[in-house]
């Protein structure tokens, strides 16, 4: 069929509308209705002194904040021990309080501080999670994601992010080698051929450093046949002064060559390359409108940057005392979405959050004042 000089295959038309009209494309739909009409849904209630947005587009539950690595910059090296606690999510309270409040077109992050896939009950969560029709990712450091493959692939897993740092540097900063992630991908990508299946997509979230920046471009190059979807590339948040030095943003426009080699390198091998803001921008957080972080033991947080207890961190209540739905449109919730729209009466924690200000200061700003004075920047 030709319409306007426009050839038209009804093969694939026939595919997109079937496509649209089946559970999983409703689904696709709902969710993106749901993530994109959060905030002006919000706005239209701003004045009231309670809102309401009908679930979270995207639900992270942290199964477990253990570890199988123990990676230089991971804010598991510089925590509190007494306020964080180790332990696992049971099944049951998963079950319990989670699982009957979820939607089968939410966003679900089966992943927390820790390595998921070292928890017993990461796979039974994977699969009621699939069952209901929930989209699913999760982020691995790749240790055990080869042991694993193909039962993931076979539960329909539809996203794979590995945590990557580099390629030589990988041996100083996680005590791996480049060899050990590549060879997992491998056999995820081997699974999905047996099975026939094109789920998960495979994504790496890259932690720039200035000892990973020269190598981004060989990353590129090592995966550019493994199928990679998308690679994100994201600034080091300082969790102790010894990492000062190694962070990008003193340096960011000496940099540039990097990043533009890897970019280039991405175009050509088809690869969806995010890299982190330039210092000095700026952006309003959107978190708190769309997604919510449940940890093991039931606290619930509102974004991504309070996933532990530590100074200034946000809490919105726990499960045990109170119901998803009624944590996700409390006062709470109203006074801080508000706060981050106004920029007035902002949390000690969104003030300078590095997931909304692109500078040393919030990369720092959780560090004690002798570190702020080490890099030149004002003591409180």
């Amino acid at each position: 069929m030709k319409l306007s000089g426009m050839e038209i295959s009804w093969e694939k038309l026939f595919r997109a509308f079937k496509h649209l009209f089946s559970k999983e494309g409703r689904n696709t739909i709902r969710r993106v209705v749901r993530h994109d009409l959060s905030v002006p849904l919000f706005m239209a209630q701003s004045g009231f002194s309670r809102s309401y947005i009908p679930d979270p587009a995207s639900v992270i539950v942290e199964i477990t904040n253990r570890c199988n690595l123990k990676c230089l910059m991971c804010v598991r090296r510089y925590w509190d021990t007494d306020a964080n606690p180790l332990g696992e999510m049971s099944y049951e309270f998963f079950e319990k309080n989670i699982l009957v409040h979820l939607k089968p077109y939410q966003h679900v992050n089966l992943q927390g501080v820790g390595e998921s896939l070292i928890s017993e009950n990461f796979l039974p969560m994977l699969k009621a999670c699939k069952k209901l029709g929930c989209w699913t990712t999760f982020i691995t450091n790749g240790v055990s994601l080869k042991k694993y493959a193909d039962l993931l692939v076979s539960i329909g897993v539809d996203e794979i992010k590995l945590s990557v740092d580099g390629t030589e540097s990988m041996k100083k900063i996680r005590n791996i080698s480049i060899s050990k992630v590549t060879e997992a991908i491998d056999a995820v990508n081997e699974a999905k051929i047996k099975q026939n299946r094109k789920q998960p997509a495979i994504c790496i979230n890259y932690v720039l450093t200035r000892d990973t920046l020269p190598e981004l471009p060989e990353l590129i190059e090592i995966v550019s046949t493994r199928g990679i979807s998308k690679i994100i590339v994201v600034h080091l948040i300082i969790h102790d002064a010894h990492l000062i030095e190694q962070s990008v943003i003193p340096i960011y426009s000496e940099a540039k060559a990097y990043f533009d080699t890897a970019t280039a390198a991405a175009k050509r091998y088809g690869i969806d390359l995010e890299l982190p803001p330039a210092p000095g921008s700026k952006c309003i957080c959107y978190q708190p409108f769309r997604m919510i972080y449940i940890n093991w033991y039931g606290d619930v947080r509102p974004c991504c940057m309070s996933t532990i207890n530590e100074k200034g961190a946000l809490l919105v209540g726990n499960l045990n005392d109170s119901t998803l739905p009624e944590l996700w449109n409390n006062t709470y919730m109203h006074k801080l979405r508000k706060s981050l729209i106004t920029e007035k009466e902002m949390a000690e924690m969104c003030v300078l959050c590095p997931m909304r200000v692109f500078s040393m200061e919030a990369h720092i700003h959780l560090l004690e004042n002798g570190a702020k004075d080490a890099v030149g920047l004002p003591s409180k």
